[in-house]
């Protein structure tokens, strides 16, 4: 089971940053270890022959209150679930923690092995974890619901 948003974890310099999540740890490309640092990235779009193309660039400071992004830190999460990808994982298309292929798993993103080091224990990111546990449960009761 997959989301279309999965959560993120972002600065915890302003309120504004909180709920637009503009700036956000990100692994760049698909193979990686998650025991590298990730890097602070923004969403950008760009007109390539008159569509709209995402990307991401790599973020120094906040784009609302200009506070530069903080150093980051292994979290400390506790019993969480959270994805692992890599070599010995199935070639990558398994999730090393919960076994389900990587479209299925509904597991936190690997980013989230990593956090600010204000927050290590994410405590400003307890609505947006929450919000994701609650609809890998609500999706699972669908599911039975629905007989898949």
């Amino acid at each position: 089971m997959s989301f279309d948003v999965p959560p993120r974890v972002t600065p915890t310099c302003c309120l504004q940053m909180q709920v637009n999540q503009s700036v956000f740890l990100y692994f760049e490309g698909f193979e990686f270890d998650v025991a590298e640092r990730p890097k602070w990235y923004v969403k950008g779009i760009v007109d390539s022959a008159g569509f709209p193309v995402e990307h991401v660039v790599e973020a120094k400071c906040c784009p609302f209150c200009g506070t530069k992004v903080p150093e980051i830190v292994k979290s400390n999460l506790g019993d969480l679930k959270i994805h692992k990808t890599g070599s010995g994982n199935d070639s990558g298309y398994r999730c090393g923690t919960c076994k389900k292929r990587n479209r299925e798993c509904d597991c936190l993103p690997p980013e989230f092995h990593w956090a600010p080091a204000n927050d290590p224990n994410l405590k400003s990111l307890k609505d947006t974890i929450d919000r994701h546990l609650l609809r890998v449960q609500q999706a699972k009761e669908d599911a039975i619901a629905n007989g898949d």
